[in-house]
């Protein structure tokens, strides 16, 4: 399997079914933790395709990762705020306090010049909007959110989860992402939990296993009908970008 993210765009990997870090949302086994990732991969293909209604060069959308990731551990920008909260008695109501990157947008755009100010001082691309911030959050929480599952922290990956839910649901309220996001609910409920088009890593990985034989004799359109044949692919041209990015690769 090709794990690479650097050859695939960010949009690409939310296509096939990973984080924004490369994560497998999924486990591919039937697992009882494949109800709460589940989840997570609807919620992962409902942030796609906001991102998706005003489309951001991937070079852009990389940089405003990465600078968003670089002020969230930026103490600057959540002022006096503390990351814990107490009963009236004075006990802390968690044992480790830590601010989540909702938490951290939340504070970032109460400063000086508000949202406009928060995007100059770190540096984001102007093209870069609020819907776009919103939805990188979200993918960002979770992302969080399977690390945490993968530490077996499924508290904390709940509350994450809720967190990206919560961030979904103000993109909706702003109105021009409603429809985009009701059309992605649909194709996920449609597909039986899958997201239709949803290029899987198992299939992924199958298929280049079987390109890697030299049966095909370097012929990626035979590759790609014999694939259509063998598993769910949405077209010929997802097989064909799999081969091409593993030659790039090799």
């Amino acid at each position: 399997m090709d794990r690479s993210k650097n050859s695939r765009t960010l949009i690409e990997l939310l296509e096939d079914g990973e984080t924004i870090s490369g994560k497998d949302i999924l486990l591919f086994r039937t697992d009882h933790e494949n109800h709460f990732r589940c989840q997570l991969e609807l919620l992962s293909l409902q942030f796609r395709a906001v991102l998706k209604l005003n489309p951001t060069e991937d070079n852009v959308l990389r940089d405003s990762l990465n600078r968003l990731q670089l002020a969230y551990a930026d103490p600057k920008h959540y002022g006096d705020n503390r990351p814990d909260s107490h009963f009236a008695n004075g006990t802390p109501t968690v044992p480790t306090p830590r601010f989540s990157y909702l938490d951290f947008i939340g504070f970032a755009v109460t400063g000086e010049g508000g949202f406009e100010g928060f995007t100059a001082d770190i540096g984001l691309h102007p093209s870069v909007d609020w819907m776009t911030v919103l939805s990188v959050v979200g993918l960002l929480l979770i992302d969080s959110a399977v690390t945490s599952l993968e530490k077996g922290d499924v508290i904390l990956a709940a509350s994450e989860s809720l967190q990206a839910a919560e961030v979904l649901e103000e993109l909706v309220a702003e109105g021009t992402a409603r429809s985009a996001v009701q059309r992605a609910r649909r194709d996920f409920a449609r597909a039986g939990g899958m997201a239709a088009n949803r290029e899987t890593a198992e299939y992924k990985s199958e298929v280049l296993k079987e390109w890697q034989t030299g049966r095909f004799k370097g012929n990626k359109s035979a590759a790609a009908r014999w694939a259509l044949k063998q598993f769910p692919l949405p077209n010929q041209e997802v097989v064909r970008r799999w081969i091409r990015d593993h030659e790039k690769v090799r």
